[in-house]
């Protein structure tokens, strides 16, 4: 999967850099939350469908960024090649109608993007799909892409080129539950944004 560039990064609020890092530490755990979640919902689709969501509908990559009204102008002109892309609100009910059921919804906690993306990502492409979220700390399981810039992706098949993670050696692993347990300081106004946005595909239309 191609590495994002941070559109508007310099419209960014500058923050005291000790209180950034503060913020980033917590906001991470939230993402590796966020990817479990995603992950496992893909995967139950996947069992109770046999196809993964918009599997078989393009020829060629297809994507669904994973934003909210507040982040969704920041993942145009990110794709440089031919694909095609559906809106959030469409990947939600893709996945509610193979899996039956509403679902909860998840972003990243950023509304502005600074060094990294500020969005989420899934890209399906032939039969493999891709599932990434960008974080501030590097771990074992991340991959480095500029100072302060991590991503991580899960896929159901990986090879060395794109550094992709199968989800279920992700998430069973001692460092990546780890991280996802740790402490959060000052977690209310993260679970405020959390909360503001569980359902906000209900509210618009699937045209996003």
């Amino acid at each position: 999967m191609v590495a994002l560039a941070v559109i508007g990064a310099g419209a960014a609020v500058l923050l005291y850099p000790r209180f950034e890092a503060a913020y980033q530490a917590g906001a991470d755990v939230y993402r590796l939350r966020h990817l479990k979640y995603y992950g496992e919902l893909i995967e139950e689709y996947r069992e109770l469908t046999g196809r993964y969501p918009f599997e078989g509908e393009a020829e060629v990559p297809l994507y669904a960024f994973v934003a909210h009204d507040r982040q969704v102008d920041y993942t145009e002109g990110q794709i440089p090649y031919a694909h095609e892309r559906r809106s959030m609100a469409e990947l939600v009910a893709e996945i509610e109608t193979g899996l039956g059921r509403t679902i909860d919804e998840y972003y990243d906690p950023q509304y502005v993007p600074t060094v990294r993306p500020n969005f989420y990502m899934y890209l399906i492409d032939g039969d493999r799909y891709f599932f990434a979220v960008h974080l501030q700390e590097r771990f074992s399981f991340s991959q480095p892409v500029a100072d302060r810039y991590n991503k991580i992706e899960i896929s159901n098949r990986v090879t060395d080129a794109d550094f992709a993670v199968l989800p279920e050696e992700l998430f069973t692993s001692e460092e990546f539950n780890a991280a996802l347990t740790r402490q959060v300081r000052r977690r209310g106004s993260l679970d405020a944004r959390e909360a503001e946005y569980l359902h906000f595909t209900k509210q618009v239309s699937p045209g996003g």
